[in-house]
């Protein structure tokens, strides 16, 4: 992606739409930038490389040279595997953020809003802040920027595993089965 090596990268995969809040983030980006001149921002998902809510975010917080737009990704693990730290800033109607799952499956800590099941996908391997504050997104990024390479590596792995022993397809299996064994032996007793 030609990103410097001492680039401290924060992504947000998420298509555009009001509900993901873009402004949110780059108005977040524009006072994290300020006290942190390496940071990068790395926008994906369907509609980001081409929307005028970003355009004029862009323009007016001055973020030309600190935001890539990635558009549509092909491929989520070589971009989660470029981010120091990934970002959920919705607004609002996420359910089961993907995003946030993904992220932290390839060991990446998190920063997110706390909407939908966002605080419990995470737990305490990440950070979760009010939606639509972004200087709380600005304190979340600033608090893994602040713990080095080595700290933000230690809260990914135990990100990871917290993916792995909650959200495994076979650990999903297997709530199903109870669910609908419950479901069954409910249903006989009535």
């Amino acid at each position: 992606m030609g990103i410097d090596y001492d680039a401290f990268v924060i992504g947000l995969a998420a298509r555009a739409h009001p509900m993901k809040d873009h402004d949110n983030f780059l108005r977040a980006a524009a006072s994290f930038v300020a006290d942190h001149p390496n940071a990068l921002f790395l926008l994906a998902g369907e509609g980001t490389d081409d929307d005028e809510i970003i355009d004029r975010g862009i323009a007016e917080y001055g973020l030309n040279k600190a935001v890539v737009r990635c558009g549509r990704l092909e491929n989520t693990v070589a971009f989660n595997c470029a981010l120091d730290v990934a970002c959920m800033s919705s607004a609002w109607g996420d359910a089961f953020p993907n995003v946030l799952a993904e992220a932290m499956a390839c060991g990446v800590p998190c920063v997110t809003t706390e909407v939908g099941d966002a605080p419990a996908i995470v737990g305490d391997t990440g950070i979760v802040v009010p939606p639509r504050e972004p200087g709380a997104l600005v304190r979340g990024w600033a608090q893994l920027a602040e713990l080095g390479s080595a700290g933000r590596a230690a809260l990914g792995a135990r990100a990871r595993e917290r993916v792995a022993q909650r959200y495994a397809l076979q650990r999903s299996t297997q709530r199903y089965i109870e669910l609908l064994d419950y479901v069954q032996s409910s249903a006989r007793l009535s």
